[in-house]
């Protein structure tokens, strides 16, 4: 019997000899790389790594990735494959537009060819997950964003180079001659910053940026970046500006700030003849204060003494992108009215349960965001003023959308909530209690969405290493005993922003 087993021993030793012996060695993939031949790469799989992985024999779960940083500001703008690195004839063919980097989120948008020759437009946002830049269909449901590419869901990763971006898609594409692409973008569109201090300007040139830098650094702003020419702005913000009037042809520089989504762009003007740099205009980007007249009235109103000045304001005046005062009402077309809430049927009216006593907000289980924080995190896009109540109260819930027919909920959302942002109307009922009174969802129904809203949040969470999710405003938990009294006043008052 002790022969039988060495020989098995044996056996099984000279199998995984020969086994090991058949893998082959790590090394590089396809025939060059971008800085090998100065080309931009589009391979079928990403590219493997040089070094091999040592693994512990005794491990057996490997330890989670870590959660990538974000990418730096300086990726923003519009990169393409182009060797020539000019524009294509046609605005971002064969290009990837990075427009917004925050702590949470990458705002992108991309044109693939598939192999019949068609564009296929992929708008998208990424999130950092299992130490890469994901983007997908449940990406953007996470992140309580809209996925503007209709029914063709696309899921894969970026990544970022030290000056190019990669986008590779996975297996959910809507064409199958686009699965597992991977392309390299190498030439980015105003990629001209000069490095800081630049040699060879005129004295007065480099001592009105260094000015310029230094008061944009004292008001808060950062990542500050310098450019000899003015940006293109469509490219780095989705938002055509007028160029400078300068029939004189005097160079212009621009000095470009950022805090958080905001940014500040201050135009210089050198005059040859005369030796002097002036600041000549200022503008902020996104949002309504990029043209003079708007940075005029802007300054009349709230920095009177600075009217008439290419005026800094402070990073941290969240009115420069949206205004604090008025409603986000815009005019409505002839012949459409305001929209109004359905009045109570006898279904509301026998499931309604008013509570003896009305449960309180308590402000310590959730993070009220800041006025700024919550204009800027791009989650109000469609208000111009600080919105009345907590986010749950304007949000799509989708684990309860789902409790009803898609058409009918595409219907219903159109007459709702679509139309209140088209016209920037804040609703006076929670859109969560109008769905509920429409199509009649029971307590019991609720309350089982809620618990697969409850599920879905905690898989998240796990999924990005986060413990402080739970308490950010923009993912509480409805309140059901609250919701089912239909009763707006409570409703509205338990949802409102500022608690006292």
């Amino acid at each position: 019997m002790k022969k039988i087993t060495s020989i098995l021993l044996v056996m099984i030793l000279c199998v995984s000899l020969l086994a090991s012996c058949g893998k082959s060695a790590p090394g590089k993939t396809g025939t060059g790389t971008q800085a090998e031949t100065g080309e931009p790469v589009v391979t079928d799989s990403p590219v493997t790594t040089d070094e091999p992985v040592a693994t512990d024999p005794q491990e057996t779960d490997p330890p989670a990735p870590e959660k990538p940083e974000m990418p730096s500001q300086d990726y923003i703008g519009t990169w393409y494959t182009n060797e020539t690195g000019e524009r294509p004839l046609y605005m971002y063919e064969g290009s990837i537009r990075i427009l917004r980097i925050t702590d949470e989120y990458i705002h992108f948008n991309t044109n693939l060819k598939n192999d019949g020759g068609e564009w296929i437009h992929i708008p998208y946002f990424a999130m950092p997950r299992n130490g890469e830049y994901v983007f997908s269909k449940e990406v953007c449901d996470l992140l309580g964003k809209s996925y503007g590419g209709g029914d063709d869901a696309v899921n894969g990763t970026l990544t970022f180079g030290d000056h190019s971006v990669t986008l590779t898609l996975g297996d959910q594409v809507p064409d199958e001659s686009l699965k597992g692409m991977s392309v390299t973008f190498t030439i980015q569109d105003q990629a001209d910053f000069l490095d800081w201090p630049a040699e060879g300007l005129p004295d007065t040139v480099t001592d009105e940026i260094n000015a310029t830098i230094d008061e944009m650094e004292e008001k808060g702003w950062e990542n500050i970046r310098v450019l000899d020419h003015e940006p293109e702005t469509t490219d780095f913000w989705g938002q055509s500006i007028e160029p400078y009037d300068n029939p004189e042809g005097d160079d212009l520089y621009c000095v470009i700030g950022r805090y958080y989504r905001t940014y500040v762009v201050m135009t210089l003007k050198y005059d040859a003849g005369t030796g002097e740099c002036s600041r000549v205009r200022v503008y902020y980007m996104p949002g309504h204060l990029n043209t003079e007249n708007e940075v005029e009235s802007f300054l009349e109103q709230y920095y009177p003494e600075n009217a008439g000045t290419p005026f800094i304001v402070p990073a941290d005046d969240y009115r420069m992108a949206y205004s604090t005062e008025g409603d986000n009402s815009r005019e409505l077309p002839e012949g459409v009215g305001p929209r109004q809430p359905e009045e109570d049927d006898e279904w509301v009216k026998a499931n309604r349960v008013i509570p003896d006593e009305i449960p309180e907000f308590d402000k310590e289980s959730v993070d009220i965001m800041s006025d700024y924080d919550i204009m800027n995190s791009g989650f109000y896009w469609w208000f111009n003023t600080v919105p009345k109540y907590r986010s749950t109260y304007y949000a799509n819930i989708y684990e309860v959308w789902e409790l009803v027919d898609r058409e009918e909920l595409t219907q219903w959302r159109s007459e709702t909530m679509v139309f209140d942002r088209v016209y920037g109307i804040e609703p006076d009922e929670m859109y969560l209690v109008t769905f509920i009174k429409h199509f009649h969802i029971t307590r019991e129904q609720f309350d089982t969405a809620l618990e697969e809203l409850r599920k879905n949040d905690e898989e998240r969470l796990n999924r990005e290493g986060s413990n402080d999710k739970p308490k950010d405003e923009r993912f509480e938990i409805p309140n059901g005993d609250i919701i089912y009294t239909f009763d707006n006043e409570i409703i509205n008052n338990y949802y409102r922003r500022d608690q006292g």
